[in-house]
């Protein structure tokens, strides 16, 4: 009789799965914040819009 191990062979444990998921997430709050801080600071008035033409985001100058 074969015994079954419930766990597969090739999973990742939950603490370095954890781990890359909170380095992922750090990472995008830098990027978001570095973009935010682009849209604080630019002159250019930009529209940003989404797959359905719905307003996203713009940059203070857009709105003179």
């Amino acid at each position: 009789m074969e015994s079954h191990n419930t766990e597969s062979s090739n999973s990742i444990p939950k603490s370095v799965s954890e781990k890359k998921n909170n380095q992922k997430i750090k990472e995008l709050i830098e990027l978001n914040d570095e973009l935010e801080n682009y849209f604080r600071n630019t002159i250019i008035p930009q529209l940003f819009v989404d797959a359905d033409l719905v307003l996203r985001k713009f940059t203070p100058p857009a709105m003179k």
